[in-house]
């Protein structure tokens, strides 16, 4: 049996709400899998004011990860994974906390140092859940799963001229090859 839980997270009071949901459904929680993104071609700003791909990549996680926090705990031996991207190695230059307010307008072209920074991000939150969590027994990882055909830059119109090519070194999203890594506090 699946159930599904459904909201907009890039709405923190939708991200909550479906995290209480799933918390009165699943008093017991084993495994969280944050894996929500996008790679946004221009700037959008949500309704709460924040940018779209900050929100998506790491506001929402959090959020959603202490908000399911006592059900993780009463596992014993929960495990945190969040799907993190090579790309979080070409994010330029980290400006807390300036990084996570900025609404400035970007390009395609821009878009991708966005990107890096709001998986950079991901990993850093990953690591400071590892530390807030360490006396709870929970494993908190951050994935990297390759480069895959998930169609997350199905906008670029490069991405269709290199698709003939690149399809050799993708993985489809079913025999992707996974790296995790632990982090400890």
């Amino acid at each position: 049996m699946i159930d599904f839980f459904i909201g907009d997270l890039s709405l923190m009071a939708d991200v909550r709400r479906v995290g209480n949901e799933i918390k009165a459904a699943y008093p017991m929680i084993d495994a969280l899998v944050n894996n929500a993104e996008i790679h946004a071609f221009k700037q959008r700003i949500t309704t709460d004011g924040f940018a779209e791909m900050i929100v998506l990549s790491y506001l929402a996680p959090w959020v959603l990860s202490h908000t399911l926090q006592q059900s993780l705990m009463k596992s014993g031996k929960a495990r945190i994974v969040n799907v993190a991207s090579e790309t979080s190695r070409n994010h330029g230059e980290l400006r807390l906390p300036d990084d996570l307010t900025n609404m400035s307008t970007f390009t395609v072209r821009g878009s991708s140092a966005l990107y890096g920074k709001t998986k950079l991000l991901e990993i850093m939150f990953t690591g400071e859940l590892a530390r807030q969590f360490s006396r709870t027994g929970f494993t908190i990882n951050a994935l990297n799963p390759g480069f895959n055909v998930t169609g997350l830059g199905r906008e670029l119109w490069l991405a269709s001229l290199l698709k003939p090519i690149l399809k050799f070194f993708w993985y489809s999203a079913v025999s992707m090859v996974c790296r995790t890594f632990q982090l400890s506090p």
